[in-house]
Parts: structure tokens; C-alpha cells; sequence
């Protein structure tokens, strides 16, 4: 009977070790893939901004072209 409890409780010792180190391990794992996701939505966020830049730059572009274009047709129909 002592034997077996002395083997039951090193079981639980070396069980409880075993789950420490696969907690930790899955930490770590969660820990890099929380990162290369931050990492992704930041690119993806940056690349996003820029598309928008393009836009409104695009946008103001046209906008300066139609009023030289309204200036011009303003000074020609008079």
C-alpha cells in the first residue's frame, strides 16, 4: 500500500510537470500567433491607408481638372 501511494503521488509530481510544460509550450504558441496576427492587421491596416491616400489624391486630382475645366468653359461661353 505504501508503494502504491508513493507511485501515485510521483504520478501526479510528473503528471502535473508534463501539463506545466505543455501549458507553456501552448502559451508560447498562442503568445506567436497573436503576434503574426497583430503583425498582419497592421500591414493590412498600413496597405489600407495608403489605397485611401491614392484615393483622395486621385479625387482631389479630378476635382482641381473640373474646375479648371468649368473655368474654361466659363470663359469661352462668354
Amino acid at each position: 500500500m505504501t508503494y502504491f501511494v508513493i507511485g501515485l503521488c510521483l504520478g501526479m509530481i510528473v503528471m502535473a510537470i508534463i501539463c506545466d510544460k505543455a501549458h507553456k509550450a501552448e502559451v508560447e504558441e498562442l503568445r506567436k500567433q497573436i503576434e503574426q496576427d497583430s503583425k498582419n492587421y497592421y500591414d493590412a491596416v498600413s496597405q489600407l491607408e495608403a489605397e485611401i491616400m491614392t484615393q483622395r489624391n486621385v479625387v482631389k486630382a479630378l476635382n482641381e481638372d473640373n474646375v479648371r475645366l468649368r473655368k474654361k468653359l466659363k470663359n469661352k461661353e462668354q
